[in-house]
């Protein structure tokens, strides 16, 4: 149980996943750096995760995301312009715009030994399946510019955390940023998602967020004369509920 106490969450995210919400913010902050936008960057393999049922290492602990208790969202900002009223029936101006899915499963594996560490996972997402309130827009993004009918898994490998706190007790929301390699279509880039997350000694919850470009991972965002144009950058955020898995 002292274990327990002490143990610090993670998150296995996503995502994979690819877009996003911060909820609430009009326009998504600026990363502070704009990878190339097609290149692909190399990661460092982790330690692959025991298949469940398989004996974990004293001191690891495998945990799996519940189907339907977890999802995966984007945010990204869009401008109507003034043929969008008689041929979208949108207004003119900004406005945010929001899809999410809740396809999405994983693990990830802790050493919970002197300090939290990460020691392997994978996450993946189903991004043919996001859906908006707009499924005109939906299947744009799905044939024209994600192109995810041909590409529709995203995946996470997470690699490092940082800047957990020195000392957690159960329930406690916690802080800590969480890096690992993000591959959407066939462009994989080294990212850093903002997480915060809670343990009550039997799931973990939380959620993570960061800012990304659309252009980072080899596609432009979606523009079309005289209707709309929508900013490169957009927030992809990952809402995730884990169980220790069996074995």
């Amino acid at each position: 149980m002292q274990s327990r106490k002490r143990f610090r969450p993670l998150l296995g995210a996503l995502l994979g996943a690819l877009l996003i919400t911060a909820c609430g913010r009009a326009e998504p902050p600026e990363p502070t750096a704009t990878p190339s936008p097609t290149a692909t960057v190399p990661s460092t393999t982790p330690t692959p995760v025991p298949t469940v049922g398989e004996p974990l290492p004293a001191g690891q602990r495998t945990f799996r995301l519940l189907p339907g208790a977890s999802r995966a969202q984007y945010q990204a900002e869009e401008e109507f312009l003034s043929g969008a009223a008689p041929q979208l029936g949108k207004a003119l101006g900004i406005t945010s715009t929001i899809g999410s899915t809740n396809q999405i499963q994983g693990t990830f594996t802790l050493d919970v030994r002197d300090g939290l560490q990460i020691v392997g996972g994978l996450i993946e997402v189903d991004i043919s399946t996001l859906a908006s309130d707009d499924p005109r827009r939906d299947r744009a993004i799905r044939e024209r510019f994600l192109q995810s009918d041909t590409y529709p898994t995203a995946t996470f490998v997470p690699l490092e955390m940082e800047g957990f706190p020195a000392t957690y007790n159960l329930g406690d929301v916690v802080h800590f940023k969480l890096t690992g390699d993000l591959t959407i279509r066939d462009v994989t880039q080294r990212v850093t998602f903002n997480v915060r997350a809670s343990y009550d000694g039997q799931r973990i919850r939380g959620d993570a967020d960061a800012v990304l470009r659309m252009t980072q991972f080899g596609f432009d965002p979606p523009a079309i004369a005289n209707l709309l144009m929508v900013a490169d950058s957009f927030l992809l955020q990952i809402f995730f509920t884990a169980e220790e898995a069996d074995g």
